[in-house]
């Protein structure tokens, strides 16, 4: 669904454009991908041929410098997550478990 793809390193710029495939979405479905730069800020979208168009689709993206990041107690291998809401991300979208 998502592709083979899911982290996409951009060394210098103008740098071939790395396309990623993404096939069988439903609503509701999400996919997250790791885009790392050492030049500059990358840029990302919908090929023109795309059978989803703008409308149907959300991008969302954070930006971050590894030195800056600092971290607590991990949480990788948590099982529970206490008073998650068990809502739809948006609206008419399924609840996500």
């Amino acid at each position: 669904m998502c592709g083979a793809t899911q982290t996409v390193s951009v060394a210098t710029e103008g740098a071939t454009p790395t396309i990623v495939t993404v096939t069988g979405m439903a609503k509701g479905d999400s996919c997250s991908f790791k885009i790392k730069s050492s030049c500059g800020s990358p840029a990302f979208a919908l090929k023109s041929d795309a059978t989803a168009k703008d409308a149907k689709v959300a991008i969302s993206f954070i930006e971050f410098q590894d030195d800056k990041v600092t971290t607590g107690t991990p949480s990788i291998g948590s099982t529970v997550i206490v008073d998650r809401p068990i809502t739809p991300p948006v609206a008419e979208m399924p609840i996500r478990k």
